[in-house]
């Protein structure tokens, strides 16, 4: 907070270990071409989506971060697809300036931002209407998942949605949806679950 007054986290996830990043939040135009310091960068900056809230939180909150070659931001984001690495590191930390969590992954999908291809998906909702509203974008994102998890999911979840481009065309996107783990949920049967369970679709 003394070297930028717009971070809001911190994202950390062992299984890729260049994700390991502050959370910034403007709107989101700014830090796509800058780093947390605001200097001119082309690999931007991992930021909150800019209509999301963190106190009072959003029902999902949405990062976004580049799909950089070298690997850096989200450049290694598609290994989620890869089921092996949620086998063993299935739990993602994010922290905000209110409150610690550990997320599990529900869905890692590819998706379009075009509404004239047939993948086409709004993933950018923050919040929802109904329950019904949010069991729906819950299942469309498990329906369209590459793998298949072993993560029970009820209404009241605390969702977040890690977005960066994927593969050759301009409009495809990745993203990897996960929920927070409840107070008192047994992350050893969780472990063990993800071990087994983790497959391809």
């Amino acid at each position: 907070m003394r070297k930028n007054r717009d971070v809001v986290g911190w994202l950390t996830y062992a299984g890729i270990t260049e994700m390991d990043f502050p959370i910034v939040q403007r709107d989101n135009v700014y830090y796509l071409n800058r780093d947390f310091s605001g200097r001119e960068n082309m690999a931007g900056s991992i930021f909150l989506d800019g209509a999301n809230h963190i106190w009072p939180q959003d029902d999902n909150l949405i990062l976004h971060g580049h799909n950089m070659k070298n690997g850096t931001m989200f450049g290694k984001l598609a290994r989620m697809l890869e089921p092996e690495i949620a086998r063993y590191f299935p739990f993602m930390q994010f922290a905000t300036l209110y409150e610690e969590s550990l997320y599990v992954p529900y869905a890692v999908t590819v998706f379009s931002n075009d509404p004239k291809d047939s993948r086409y998906f709004e993933v950018f909702a923050a919040n929802f209407a109904s329950e019904g509203e949010k069991e729906t974008y819950v299942a469309t994102l498990r329906q369209r998942s590459s793998l298949v998890f072993p993560t029970d999911m009820q209404p009241t979840d605390q969702l977040l949605t890690l977005v960066t481009c994927h593969g050759p065309i301009d409009t495809e996107r990745l993203a990897v949806a996960l929920r927070a783990l409840r107070p008192g949920e047994d992350q050893e049967a969780l472990k063990q679950a993800f071990m087994t369970q983790v497959v391809k679709r």
